[in-house]
């Protein structure tokens, strides 16, 4: 059997994150490990969770996705 795909998805917008896990989760290959619509949040479900995938907004509380991305980088 496959393993599935571990995704996180980050966005501002709460129902907008509910509806896109429901989406995903419909698919059978697919593993949401974690949402947040915290910048700060996102970093510590990547590094506690190590998504294979990380769907995020730009616009995140807190801390932006772009901030978000030079802290992974550093």
């Amino acid at each position: 059997m496959k393993e599935k795909t571990r995704i996180i998805l980050a966005d501002a917008a709460q129902d907008f994150r509910r509806m896109a896990c429901e989406l995903l989760a419909s698919e059978s290959d697919l593993d949401i490990v974690g949402e947040t619509g915290s910048g700060e949040d996102l970093l510590e479900l990547i590094r506690s969770t190590q998504p294979q995938v990380v769907v995020m907004d730009l616009v995140l509380s807190g801390m932006d996705g772009l901030a978000v991305l030079e802290r992974l980088g550093s």
